[in-house]
């Protein structure tokens, strides 16, 4: 094979004398934590779950969907149940049936057809609008077709009166697309589903009325009129959760006279709605969640289904055990409980604060679907029988007892109880099973005691390697604030693992933040180095930074002793390894994997999507990119990768940390030797680009529908962009190097591919 100086971009190798292959498939390896064995261990963690009622295997029993937007990750549970309880195992299998999702995702059946439909934020960023997609099954396998309207990013409009003119125009129905959940519910009860979302001020609940009953359009139609600029004649107060009720029947409030301090301001943090009747009147009540709240606010409907006037507000509900979460409940009304009764679920909607332990709360429906009574029954819903050991999960494998089977240690950031009170530190999972059936029991919630040495450091990131060459594994810990931490291991080789005092910071190493080390002899000089990842927060005093790029520190010592000079941009240091950063993707979390002398480079990273790098022979030259997305692996953001063949089958596993906590395992193709053998994987290359290396011009071969495609520097600037897809993009003649082409697609996914210019 002739390989260019650019280090060309290649499919996966193909070895036709493979007689089996393992594809890209979850496991879930038996768990034990807290004395039980947990249902759906190896989950990958629930953070802000969304909640939907979907029947998947088409049995009569109500599934569930679940959304988490922290990391738009899908997740689709079957109800094992009997009725009246309540079983839910993870299937897997349906979850790669679903497009790329952001923010936030309802799933109902708008067209009666039988099968749940899609509302979603468009998949295009930073869309304050809904997305549609209507849901097929064909031989059991489900589909999803976006519906296309007459707009560029298609998406649900409304029929309004212009202002100046008094003519009918068309306006984008408006969900905030950062913070808000609207309601989809048959407002009016007529038959067709309307909607029910916060205008773009935050203080006005808009009535967007369907008229494909009205209209005898057929449900299959989604035409909507503004039915109701002020719905309920309520407004949410612009500083907290307080609701001013109208004295008005026909206007809307805007303050209470006596109290005018609770005038809304002009402001939309976030909201979020879920709509049904309460109160078996035949009208909509509602409850209101506020991005500045921990409970919930009901509003009472005292008009009827086709004008709505809230009469009562209830900030105790449901009573008598409130609502109480920690900032932005959002509520969901489905039947967790397989009686046909709707029950009501609350969870956090806020990604980067909150509590994330006894933070999804299942409120039981002890009466009827049409006038319900919600009991609590459980704060821990679903995640009961997972891990959830803190968001910002780390894994790596390592027999920290000499006992042959491979153990996992897993950094985090820890769960958050309170406000005030964090729980950090490593987690130990030994494995009790056998060579080929592993079994992973939680020994250790602070393995070695790193929550007191470290006080109050978070993202921590373990990793094992032979520093001092005497045999045994010794430990590197990187954290939040881009340094390491290093613990010799003085048991012994082939004895349990026992460590020396904590060095902090090792060597003064600082690298952007959240360092993520791996030790390798990558130079082959006998010595051991260190490779760190970082995830960069753009806030670097130095214009020139590369964010998310590699560290390597060469070890400068000797066998025995290693040194490392802490300035990752002093040869033979660089903090540019192999040119695996990607412009607008700012983290990257390596896993190097080594046989016979052979190096694979696995690299999580911000955007979720896990790289393949090969061609590792020197620490100056760019390394060859094999995958720009393992297996089209879609599980959320922050990924941090560990591999290992854990059953002994020959075939590496992938173990995979994120930003919700959890853990999830994967076969993968990849035999002990680094081959990928899966030849379906090696023959689909969905996007290519060529030539490359380019000149003047360069072309993209894909079936897929392209939205744009973004040239990015080094540096991560913004070179030029093309708008559609073109035949031949034609470059500036200055031009030449190494740039980044994000590649988006019509669903919003992105691919990221390499393009060498001569």
């Amino acid at each position: 094979m002739t390989i260019s100086k650019y280090g060309s971009l290649f499919v996966f190798l193909v070895y036709s004398s493979s007689i089996f292959c393992q594809n890209f498939e979850e496991v879930n390896y038996p768990i034990i934590a807290f004395g039980e064995e947990l249902q759906n261990g190896f989950l990958g963690g629930l953070i802000n779950p969304q909640f939907s009622n979907v029947d998947f295997d088409r049995d009569g029993i109500l599934d569930l969907f679940v959304f988490d937007r922290n990391g738009n990750r899908v997740y689709t549970f079957l109800q094992e149940g009997e009725e009246g309880g309540s079983s839910f195992r993870h299937a897997p299998q349906y979850e790669s049936d679903f497009p790329k999702l952001n923010f936030w995702t309802l799933m109902i059946d708008y067209d009666g057809d039988g099968v749940e439909d899609i509302f979603t934020a468009p998949p295009e960023r930073d869309e304050s609008s809904i997305a549609v997609y209507k849901g097929n099954i064909a031989n059991g396998e489900w589909s999803f077709e976006r519906l296309t309207f007459d707009d560029p990013l298609d998406v649900l409009h409304y029929n309004a009166v212009s202002p100046t003119t008094g003519e009918i125009v068309r306006e984008r129905i408006f969900v905030a697309y950062n913070s808000d959940i609207p309601a989809i519910y048959d407002v009016d009860y007529d038959g067709d589903l309307d909607i029910l979302s916060f205008e773009s001020n935050g203080n006005y609940l808009i009535y967007y009325k369907n008229l494909a009953v009205e209209n005898n359009l057929g449900l299959g139609h989604l035409s909507f009129e503004l039915g109701d600029d002020c719905w309920g004649k309520f407004q949410e107060n612009g500083s907290n959760d307080s609701i001013i009720v109208s004295i008005n029947t026909n206007e809307c409030a805007n303050q209470i006279i006596g109290h005018e301090d609770l005038i809304a301001t002009v402001r939309h943090s976030g909201s979020s709605i879920c709509a049904f009747d309460s109160d078996g009147d035949g009208d909509t009540d509602a409850i209101v969640g506020d991005i500045g709240s921990n409970n919930v606010v009901y509003l009472e409907n005292g008009g009827n289904k086709d004008y709505a006037y809230v009469t009562q507000v209830n900030y105790n509900y449901p009573e008598p055990e409130k609502v109480d979460q920690f900032l932005y409940p959002s509520t969901f009304f489905v039947d967790i409980n397989n009686d046909g009764n709707r029950d009501l679920v609350t969870s956090v909607n806020t990604k980067e604060i909150g509590i994330n332990k006894n933070h999804i709360w299942y409120y039981e429906n002890t009466s009827t679907d049409q006038s319900p009574t919600f009991v609590l029954n459980s704060k821990n819903l679903l995640v009961e029988q997972t891990i959830n050991i803190g968001r910002y999960t780390d894994p790596t494998f390592v027999d920290y007892n000499s006992d042959g089977l491979m153990d996992i240690l897993v950094g985090s950031s820890g769960n958050v109880l309170s406000e005030e009170f964090e729980e950090i530190g490593l987690y130990l999972f030994e494995n009790t099973g056998t060579p080929t059936d592993p079994i992973f029991e939680l020994i250790d919630t602070d393995y070695l005691g790193l929550s007191t040495l470290l006080n109050f450091n978070k993202r921590l990131s373990p990793t094992f390697g032979d520093l001092d060459s005497d045999g045994d594994l010794d430990l590197l810990i990187g954290d939040q604030y881009g340094r390491l931490g290093y613990m010799e291991n003085i048991g012994g080789q082939g004895q349990q693992m026992e460590f020396d005092e904590l060095v902090y910071p090792y060597f003064d190493i600082k690298v952007g933040i959240n360092a993520t080390p791996q030790i390798i002899d990558i130079n082959k000089d006998g010595l051991m180095d260190m490779v760190v990842g970082e995830k960069n927060n753009n806030q670097s005093e130095d214009p020139q930074a590369v964010f998310g790029s590699l560290n390597y520190f060469q070890n400068i010592g000797t066998p025995s002793l290693a040194e490392f000079n802490n300035d990752q941009k002093a040869e033979p240091n660089t903090e540019i390894l192999g040119h695996t950063y990607f412009p607008g993707d700012n983290s990257n979390a390596p896993y190097f994997y080594e046989n016979n002398g052979e190096i694979l480079l696995f690299t999580g990273s911000f955007s979720g999507n896990i790289r393949v790098f090969d061609n590792i022979l020197n620490t100056q030259d760019s390394f060859r990119l094999e995958s720009d997305s393992l297996g089209h692996i879609n599980i959320g953001n922050n990924i941090t990768i560990s591999l290992c063949d854990i059953d002994n089958d020959n075939y590496l596993e992938l173990l995979i940390g994120n930003a919700r906590g959890g853990l999830d395992f994967y076969n993968t193709p990849y035999s002990i030797d680094g081959i990928n053998t899966n030849t379906s994987e090696t023959n689909l290359e969905e996007i290519t680009v060529y030539p490359n290396p380019a000149h003047d011009h360069f072309s993209i071969r894909t079936n897929e529908s392209l939205s744009n495609i973004t040239l990015f520097d080094l540096t991560g600037k913004v070179v030029k962009q093309w708008t559609k897809h073109i035949d031949m993009l034609t470059l500036d003649p200055e031009m030449k190097g190494i740039y980044t082409l994000a590649i988006t697609k019509r669903d919003g996914s992105k691919s990221m591919k390499l393009l060498f210019v001569q």
